[in-house]
């Protein structure tokens, strides 16, 4: 999701209706709350999940800032090794578990309107790009 904002300074706020499909345990008819503290040193993002009866999850990040360099670069991969295994795994250990205790399971439909993006090419000329939901 591009979030735009009026604020000049965070923390940010922004709503919108689900429009991707992520989790088969999760409905469609959900809205999304975005809550995005400005970065600078520390960065801090939650989105909360709602549908009409309330909260259904909240996810949350946090991180700091580290230069952007081959040396940073290197030290993550050596203090995260596998780091896309162990996640990857723990998504599919979560969803056995939901599907072991019978939550149920909501099939993907095909979108009802076409979202459309555009993207900045390297030469900060916009590149159009239709994407089907």
């Amino acid at each position: 999701y591009v979030l735009r904002t009026s604020e000049a300074t965070g923390p940010f706020r922004h709503d919108c209706a689900k429009q991707f499909y992520v989790s088969p345990f999760m409905p469609m008819n959900c809205h999304y709350h975005f809550h995005v503290v400005e970065p600078g040193d520390h960065v801090m993002v939650r989105i909360d999940e709602t549908d009409g009866e309330g909260l259904l999850l909240r996810a949350v990040f946090a991180g700091e800032r580290h230069e952007f360099t081959d040396r940073e670069l290197r030290s993550a991969l050596f203090r995260y090794p596998l780091m896309t295994l162990k996640v990857v795994g723990a998504i599919h250990w979560e969803a056995l578990r939901l599907l072991l205790k019978k939550v149920p399971v909501f099939r993907h439909e095909p979108a009802a309107n076409r979202l459309s993006v555009t993207i900045v090419g390297a030469s900060g000329q916009p590149v159009d790009t239709e994407l089907h939901g």
